[in-house]
């Protein structure tokens, strides 16, 4: 309930600046709590260097999406290039995965964020807008439906959406209706 959250927080620029606080806020892994002791997402988050962000912890995933609820998408879309360029590659930390692929939740994570868009909210027929990975990405829907993501000038340093169309029609929502993404587009 990002709204409910926007709301807990004094309204959009309340939870901003909450969600910055949280990515600024160095994980230290230091304060154990009830746990009793360090438990390895402590660490994951620690060494990724995201705050407190522990991607490697899948409750985390729909953190950086959450700007877009606080009004301000380009720090969903910053956060989520950063996570996809920096924590999906070999290294101590999982060998390409930041963590445990419980059920295939890392892999749907970077499917979902490389195509642009994610399934913020459970029970919501819409998806929020990120910052897709490549130029281009088509999806075969079956029965000759296609979805197909067209990003001209995307690049490691240009990650921003500056306009969104979809079936060639502008759209001003930092979501997108599951219905036009179903249905092919």
């Amino acid at each position: 309930d990002g709204q409910g959250l926007a709301n807990l927080h004094g309204g959009r620029e309340g939870l901003a600046k909450k969600l910055d606080e949280f990515f600024a806020t160095p994980e230290t892994a230091t304060k154990v709590g009830s746990y009793g002791g360090v438990i390895h997402e402590m660490l994951e988050a620690r060494d990724v260097r995201m705050g407190q962000y522990g991607h490697s912890n899948q409750p985390s995933h729909h953190i950086p999406y959450m700007y877009d609820y606080a009004g301000q998408p380009w720090k969903t879309q910053e956060k989520v290039r950063e996570v996809l360029s920096r924590l999906y590659l070999g290294s101590e930390i999982g060998q390409g995965y930041p963590g445990d692929e419980d059920n295939g939740e890392q892999s749907a994570w970077w499917l979902f964020s490389a195509l642009g868009f994610y399934p913020l909210q459970m029970g919501s027929a819409s998806y929020a807008v990120g910052s897709p990975l490549f130029t281009k990405a088509t999806v075969d829907l079956g029965g000759g439906r296609k979805l197909v993501v067209n990003a001209p000038g995307n690049s490691a340093r240009n990650v921003y959406v500056q306009s969104l169309k979809v079936d060639g029609k502008a759209w001003d929502k930092a979501h997108l209706p599951h219905s036009a993404l179903a249905d092919g587009a």
